[in-house]
């Protein structure tokens, strides 16, 4: 009969359970004190957090100061580099704007007035020479601006000439690799030569 008891008692538990809403069981079951421990814990993990900030906003400084240089200028060069502005600009100052007889002023960040690209720099070698870092106007990434139209025509100048060697250099490449390849051919000759007068003194 114990099991006959049991039963009921789960029953009821049921009957209570269901009958009760969501509200009133949180209620019943409230929520655990929060220890002491904790909240120091959590004020050391802040005064870290700070300290940590603290520390990454002095280096920043630290930084900001070494790449501004002499000061003179006022850090104008640590914008954010955008293509889209430079090719912008570029397109407007080609235009002319005439509106009531006056001409509209085109002033954009992006654009440095009188700025040449220095196409002759060795950074651009990789460039001209390795055909992993060429340049593809067909891309539909490839924007346009005067610089890009510079380091093309090098590229081309360069292609044309043969490289960055001079004429002189490049002749006696030429006279070297030819008389390379007439001892190489002159000797598979002898080489031939000599297997087939082997192979008819065996016969």
């Amino acid at each position: 009969m114990p099991s006959l008891l049991l039963l009921k008692r789960k029953r009821s538990r049921r009957r209570t359970w269901a009958s009760t809403t969501p509200s009133s069981r949180r209620k019943r079951h409230p929520r655990r004190p929060r220890r002491p421990i904790r909240k120091e814990e959590r004020l050391a993990k802040r005064a870290a957090r700070e300290a940590e900030e603290k520390e990454k906003a002095e280096s920043k400084a630290q930084l900001e100061l070494l790449m501004a240089g002499d000061g003179e200028d006022n850090g104008d060069h640590l914008d954010h580099f955008d293509m889209n502005e430079i090719t912008r600009a570029e397109k407007q100052s080609k235009k002319k704007y005439k509106k009531k007889g006056k001409k509209k002023e085109v002033e954009r960040a992006g654009l440095q007035e009188g700025f040449k690209m220095d196409v002759g720099d060795d950074r651009f070698k990789a460039v001209f020479e390795s055909h992993e870092y060429a340049i593809d106007p067909s891309n539909p990434k490839y924007k346009a601006t005067e610089g890009m139209q510079q380091l093309l025509e090098e590229g081309r100048k360069k292609r044309k000439n043969g490289g960055d060697a001079a004429p002189d250099e490049r002749q006696v490449k030429k006279v070297k690799n030819a008389k390379k390849s007439g001892e190489e051919l002159g000797g598979l000759v002898e080489a031939v030569k000599r297997k087939s007068a082997g192979k008819t003194k065996k016969r």
